[in-house]
This record gives C-alpha cells, sequence and structure tokens, in this order.
C-alpha cells in the first residue's frame, strides 16, 4: 500500500500560503494540509460514517467514471482504499442511512443514465445492490427524511431528448425498495434539497430543459405532496443551500445560465418568501457548503476567482470574510468531521489529489 508524505519544506510553504486574505472581527479559517486522496478524484459523493471516517465514492478522474470507493481516517490524517461499487457512477448521491450504511444512487456510468442504488457496509467495506429506483435519473438531489427514509426527486430522465421526471421516490431502508411520492411541481436537475426544522423539505431552483428556474418548492412527508412557494430573486442552479441555526435557509451562488454569480438569498419557512443578502466575495458556482460553528463555509468552485478560495458567512451579522486555500478544488468534497473541523478533498484538476482540513479561528 503506497504512503504518501511531505517534506519539512513543503509543510512550510503551504502553511504560508493559508493565511486568509483579508483579517477582521469576524471568524476566519486556518488550513492544514492532511493526506492525498488515492488518485485524483472529481464530483464524488461524501459522508461522515459513524465510526469518525469519511467515505468518498465516485465520480471522475479527468478521464473516466470511477467506482472506486476511499476512506479518511481523521486519527491518521491517511487514506484508504475499501470496496468499490459495482457500477462506476458521476452525478449520483450519496445518503447515509440511520443504521450507518450508506446507500448510493442513480448517476451516469458512461454513455449510459442509471436506476440501480448500491449500499455500502462499513462493518466489512462491501457493496450490495439494493432495489431500483423507478426511473433513472442524473442530477438529482437525495436527502434524508425525519421517517428515515430517503426522498429522491428531480434530475434527468431516459427518453427522446432530455426529460425532466416529475416523479419523486421514497427509499426504505428496511426493506430496501422504492415507492413513489407526490410528483414535483417542475422537473429540475443541478437544484438544492433542503430538510426544514419542522421536517419539510425545500426544493430549490435548477434546470428544466433550457430554462434556469427561480420556482421553488416545498415537500411535506406527512401528505406527500409538493406545493409551491416563494421564488428567488435570481435564477440560479449548481448553487448550494445550506440550513441555518434559526431555521432559514442560505443559497449561496450558482449559475445563472451565462456565468458563475455571486448573489445569495435567505428563505423564511414560516413566511415562505426569500429576501436578499450580502453577496459573496467571489463569484463560484458547483462549489460545496457546510454548517461550521453556526455559520456557512463554502469552499470549491468552477469560477477561476473561486477554486483556491473560501468563504465563510457569519449567519449572525450577514457578512462574509475570504481567504486562500492550500489547493484548487473544483466539484470537491467537503465533510465536517466529529471535532468540528472541516474537510476539503479532490476535485482538482490538476492531479494533485490535495486535501485539507480548515478550522474556524476566533477574532
Amino acid at each position: 500500500m503506497k504512503s504518501y508524505f511531505l517534506s519539512l519544506a513543503g509543510l512550510l510553504f503551504l502553511a504560508a500560503t493559508a493565511l486568509p486574505i483579508e483579517s477582521s472581527a469576524q471568524s476566519s479559517l486556518t488550513w492544514t494540509p492532511t493526506g492525498p486522496t488515492r488518485g485524483n478524484v472529481i464530483g464524488p459523493v461524501a459522508g461522515l460514517l459513524q465510526d469518525g471516517k469519511v467515505l468518498i465514492v465516485g465520480g471522475s478522474d479527468g478521464s473516466m467514471n470511477l467506482a472506486s470507493a476511499q476512506l479518511y481516517d481523521p486519527a491518521t490524517g491517511r487514506w484508504s482504499s475499501t470496496g468499490s461499487m459495482s457500477t462506476p457512477r458521476q452525478t449520483h448521491t450519496g445518503t447515509l442511512l440511520p443504521d450507518g450504511r450508506f446507500l448510493v444512487a442513480g448517476g451516469q456510468t458512461g454513455v449510459d443514465f442509471a436506476s440501480s442504488a448500491e449500499l455500502y457496509d462499513p462493518a466489512n467495506g462491501q457493496w450490495s445492490l439494493t432495489g431500483s429506483m423507478a426511473t433513472v435519473r442524473v442530477g438529482h438531489s437525495a436527502i434524508l427524511l425525519n421517517t428515515g427514509k430517503v426522498l429522491v426527486a428531480g434530475g434527468v430522465g431516459a427518453g427522446p431528448g432530455t426529460t425532466f421526471p416529475t416523479i419523486t421516490e421514497l427509499y426504505n431502508p428496511g426493506t430496501g425498495e422504492w415507492t413513489p411520492t407526490g410528483d414535483l411541481q417542475i422537473g429540475r436537475e443541478n437544484y438544492t434539497l433542503t430538510l426544514l426544522q419542522d421536517g419539510r423539505v425545500l426544493a430549490v431552483g435548477g434546470q428544466h430543459k433550457s430554462k434556469i428556474l427561480t420556482e421553488c418548492e416545498i415537500y411535506d412527508p406527512a401528505t406527500g405532496v409538493w406545493t409551491v412557494t416563494g421564488s428567488l430573486a435570481t435564477a440560479r442552479e449548481d448553487h448550494t443551500a445550506t440550513l441555518l441555526p434559526n431555521g432559514q435557509v442560505l443559497v449561496a451562488g450558482g449559475f445563472d445560465g451565462r456565468k458563475a454569480i455571486a448573489s445569495a438569498e435567505i428563505y423564511d419557512s414560516a413566511a415562505g418568501t426569500w429576501s436578499s443578502t450580502t453577496p459573496l466575495p467571489a463569484p463560484r458556482d458547483a462549489h460545496q457548503a457546510t454548517l461550521l460553528d453556526g455559520n456557512v463555509v463554502l469552499t470549491g468552485g468552477w469560477s477561476k476567482a473561486a477554486s483556491h478560495t473560501w468563504a465563510l458567512y457569519d449567519a449572525t451579522t450577514g457578512t462574509w470574510t475570504a481567504g486562500r486555500t492550500l489547493g484548487s478544488h473544483t466539484e470537491n468534497a467537503a465533510v465536517l468531521l466529529n471535532d468540528d473541523t472541516l474537510l476539503v478533498a479532490g476535485g482538482s484538476m490538476t492531479g494533485r489529489n490535495s486535501s485539507e482540513i480548515g478550522a474556524t479561528t476566533e477574532p
């Protein structure tokens, strides 16, 4: 098994580049390098397992889709290979189940789109097939409900031309089966699902055919029905949506059909309305958002200004702090560890396979 080490000179150089761009009275972030991923990994799905290790699976190495999976151990700072899926996938979803297993569903396997799903068992490091969805999906979203079931919705389906299925499905971990639930008002891909504090689910933006959406809708697990809610001020796809401690949802960045954008909006779930908040320090899309110490950290993104940077949103003041990460991350993984530090890994087209740990620095 190959081991990876950084020289002392390399560590000093990386530490020097970890300083924030600006200093202020707000919380900031500092970064330290950790073990490189085992190979270039772009666009994997990731999750924090119950033992504290991080699983990343699938995606692309820049030339082909991947079936492989890796584990990061925070105790050693090392990545190791684990069992591979039966099917290579990218633009799939990954959901950690209440029993500790990890569900992967749909995605692009090569030239084909998938309806199949697989389960990772951390106890033996192996994958097994489970029930397939009723429809193939790429660019869809999935979220764990308070009921313990997984809701999957949206994406691009199969058929002549491009189809946007409105059918949504529920996965039952106890039976391994999928059942239909209410239909979306608008089929959409590259959008977000957010579990609200009252157990409902918010679907935001995305793309339908050639239209970038402002439209949003709410799923109620009690009735299985989707209903229209307030619309965004700015159409966007490939954005992020994060539930804040006060129950509001921060939507940040994205792609408006022409360019990456810097605008951000706040959703009030009680009123069903949106309001603008401070724009991001730099435009970004296809990035990651993580709730850290009650604030939101954005990492990665396809825009040139975003790939080497982070942005931290202070949920109390509604303002941003910005700085540089150690490596270039685009379509990266970002996972909050049990010690409240942030692991950012992969996503770099440069082949450096970098991963790093971000920690909050209080003012």
